[in-house]
């Protein structure tokens, strides 16, 4: 087991890739501390999926945008298993507009969710625990879309391209406690975040013409990348931006 003994806060993993992350952590033998802005019906399954491979796994709602909230999910982590070795930048939010009709309360939605709350839980999960510790990973979920921006939607670019600047600027600082520090960008994933785009015909067809491989991508499937960087035979790759999507970007 690779991450044998292992503590992992993930954000974000009430469903989707980080729900799929959290069940492959657990299989490779770390403790899971499930984190989301609600209790998505998908939580109780996914403890007792946890909870039936002999692991210990709780769920913590946390508004990651508030640094009160913050505070208080690392404050359980803590009391309940005395440490933090991994974290997953996974929470955000989703509020289409096209730029004119962008609303101020949209823009800082998405961008506070994504990349504000990405900031609190890594300053948190690091002062509290990883740089006295000397050692953890630290993986921020960004996008393609962080990349190469997006029609319909520039706060996620602008907020899941701001997560690339924030993980090398963090990898930077970090290094030094042995804590490694990474950015997955995922290309497009079945889940309810892409589901207008893979029901839309005409979205569908234009976004598999993208995709080298020809079809989306699952939340399992990327979920071994995550297990990967945060074990010790992936602790040496540091600062790097990870793309998962078929051959979608940049080809």
């Amino acid at each position: 087991m690779r991450l044998k003994d292992k503590i992992a806060v993930i954000s974000g993993s009430g469903r989707g890739i980080g729900r799929a992350v959290a069940l492959a952590y657990a299989r490779e033998g770390a403790s899971i501390v499930i984190s989301d802005i609600i209790e998505h019906p998908e939580v109780s399954s996914t403890l007792g999926s946890i909870e039936a491979m002999g692991r210990q796994a709780f769920f913590v709602k946390c508004d990651v945008a508030d640094e009160e909230q913050v505070a208080t999910l690392m404050e359980k982590t803590l009391k309940a298993f005395g440490g933090i070795d991994i974290l997953v930048n996974g929470a955000g939010a989703s509020a289409p507009a096209m730029l004119t009709e962008m609303t101020l309360e949209k823009w800082l939605l998405v961008v506070n969710s994504h990349l504000t709350g990405a900031f609190l839980c890594t300053r948190e999960a690091v002062r509290r625990y990883m740089k006295e510790k000397g050692g953890g990973s630290i993986l921020f979920i960004s996008s393609i879309a962080g990349s190469e921006g997006t029609i319909g939607q520039c706060n996620y670019g602008a907020a899941k391209g701001g997560l690339l600047g924030l993980m090398k600027s963090c990898a930077k600082e970090l290094a030094r406690y042995d804590i490694n520090v990474n950015a997955i960008c995922p290309g497009i994933v079945e889940t309810e975040m892409t589901q207008i785009i893979r029901t839309n015909e005409k979205l569908r067809e234009a976004s598999l013409n993208r995709i080298l491989m020809r079809r989306f991508a699952k939340p399992e499937t990327v979920a071994p990348l995550f297990i990967y960087l945060a074990s010790e035979e992936g602790h040496y790759v540091h600062g790097q931006v990870h793309y998962i999507d078929g051959g979608m970007y940049g080809l």
